[in-house]
């Protein structure tokens, strides 16, 4: 999610396997949240943080595509699985707040989100 060109890092990597290697990953996949939990907060916060990182250029939603990507490969044989976590609507909440430390002045000063938005 944190790489610019997602398809060429995966290309590299295979390559690199020995013969009878695995390549095994985790991606984050945003777009169970705002079906898991419908709170405003959340979205707004979710697509705040997409945008910001769009214009940086990398794609926080990969987990959603990464399964794809991997199959463009030749001879590639991929095992996808999707695994949701049952977060409650506080624990999304802290794990926003606890990002913001990283994130927020950024999300702010684009005007993505307002610190109003933040506190509620």
């Amino acid at each position: 999610m944190h790489v610019p060109e997602p398809m060429r890092a995966l290309k590299n990597m295979y390559q690199r396997l020995k013969v009878g290697g695995k390549l095994a990953f985790q991606e984050a996949v945003w777009s169970i949240t705002p079906r898991a939990h419908s709170k405003v907060f959340l979205k707004q916060y979710k697509d705040a943080v997409n945008k910001l990182v769009e214009r940086k250029g990398v794609n926080y939603n990969i987990g959603d595509s990464v399964s794809e990507m991997s199959r463009r490969l030749p001879n590639s044989r991929v095992e996808s699985n999707v695994v949701e976590n049952k977060f409650t609507v506080k624990q999304y909440r802290q794990l926003a707040l606890v990002r913001l430390d990283e994130i927020g002045k950024s999300l702010i000063s684009t005007g993505l989100i307002n610190i109003a938005t933040l506190l509620n």
